[in-house]
Parts: C-alpha cells; structure tokens; sequence
C-alpha cells in the first residue's frame, strides 16, 4: 500500500494469496503446538488483506465454520489500511473483529505516510467504521505506530480522540520498528508515556506493544523476505537487485 512507514511494502506486490495457503498456516502451526491449537487470529503483517478480500473471506468462512475450524467471529481479526467499500462488504458478508492502522489522525499528514488516505479519507473511514457491526464487547482495534515528532504530540492525541469519539476503540501504540533506509525514530518513552496517558484519562485503552523479532527483521514492518545476508539492505536496494537478477537470468 505504499505506507512510507513499512518496509514490506517497498519490496511491491508480487501476488496474492490463496485462501488454502492463508489456511494452511494454522494447520502447520497447530501441527507443531504439540497438542495445543491457535486460538486467536489476526490478518496483519505482509500485505493488505482486503486488496484479497475474496480469498480472504472464503479463508473466515473456514475458520468460523463448526465443521471446519471452528472458531468464534470475536476470536478472528482482519487488519486493514482502510478500504472502505471492503470493510462495508466484510461488515455484510462476515463481520469478524476489525482492526484499523490508523497512525495518524489528521487528513494531511496521513495522506503523506498513507497513499490509501488521499482515496478514502478519515471521514469517510470513520463514517464506515461507525456503520461496522463490531461487536459491543470489543469494538474496534487501531494500530497507531509511535513516530518521534511525526504523529507523537499531545496535539496529534487530541485529534486522535476526536477520530475516535463515538466508537468502542482499544488504540494499540506501536514504537517503529528501525529497518535500512528509515529515516524517522521511534517516540521517546517520556513522550510515549504522555501520549498514552493523554488516551487513558479520555478512557481509552492505548497499550504500547512490543514487536518480538526484531533480530530476524520480523517486526511489525519490517516484514520482508530476505536471507541472512540480506537483513541489513535498504529494501530499495534489494528490490533493484533482485529485478537486475531476474532479468539476467532470463537474458
């Protein structure tokens, strides 16, 4: 989708995928969890999985029916950058938990970090989610990543509980995760600490989540495929070699 912020998006779009390969992903999982099973699910990490809206619904489908997986609509979460006509669609065919990834709540600045805003700006997103069927106990998720003097002052909080106001809303704070080319940091603990205060005494749950993974360049956008030698390349860069390699061999 472009997000400025997101390392995985800079590789582009190389396909989709199918709802048995979405599927096949808890089987393996449940198949090394040694008696236990994944419980809880949630579409976030490569991709936006409304742009697949089609396999991404017949994959719920699956994993709610009683003759499949079996699991409840509250247990299964699809992420989203904000596609409005496909939320509206998922809010009809299968309302399962939405989580959003807002990051910013003014119209300007989140245009320049998300090219999706400048097609489906905050009102018409918020008009959207005010419509969803989200369920009453849970409501709706938002993912809001922590960018130090980007998105991080008690303004932009402000702005953010205005966005918010009339919603059932949890905002999940993210600090950016740094990968080769990143030009921003991630918000100070002192400014985290303020932003997040400023939520919770407007009774807002804003917990600040950790991305594991780090290490292997698996956190929350830094997702992209790459081997050991690569985990360090700006994904530019790499995204020109492997298009150079490609082209060579075919030559």
């Amino acid at each position: 989708m472009g997000c400025t912020f997101c390392q995985t998006g800079k590789l582009g779009l190389q396909r989709n995928l199918t709802s048995g390969e979405i599927l096949s992903q808890i089987l393996l999982a449940n198949n090394s969890l040694e008696g236990r099973k994944v419980t809880n699910i949630v579409f976030m990490g490569m991709g936006e999985p409304l742009d697949n809206y089609d396999e991404v619904l017949k994959a719920c489908q699956l994993m709610v029916d009683p003759n499949a997986m079996g699991l409840s609509m509250h247990r299964v979460t699809v992420s989203t950058s904000g596609l409005v006509p496909e939320i509206e669609k998922l809010g009809k065919d299968l309302p399962v938990r939405l989580a959003i990834s807002l990051h910013q709540a003014d119209d300007e600045k989140r245009s320049r970090m998300m090219p999706v805003n400048r097609k489906y700006p905050l009102s018409e997103l918020k008009k959207t989610l005010m419509r969803y069927p989200a369920p009453k106990r849970y409501g709706v998720t938002f993912e809001y990543v922590m960018i130090e003097g980007e998105n991080d002052t008690i303004e932009d909080a402000r702005k953010l509980v205005k966005f918010v106001s009339g919603l059932k809303a949890k905002v999940n704070l993210i600090p950016i995760n740094h990968f080769p080319g990143l030009e921003v940091k991630a918000s100070t603990a002192d400014r985290l600490k303020i932003f997040q205060s400023y939520l919770a005494e407007r009774s807002i749950p804003a917990p600040v989540r950790y991305s594991r993974g780090q290490d292997i360049s698996g956190g929350c956008g830094q997702l992209a495929a790459k081997t050991q030698e690569e985990l360090n390349v700006d994904p530019r860069v790499l995204r020109r070699q492997r298009k150079q390699a490609r082209f060579q061999s075919v030559g």
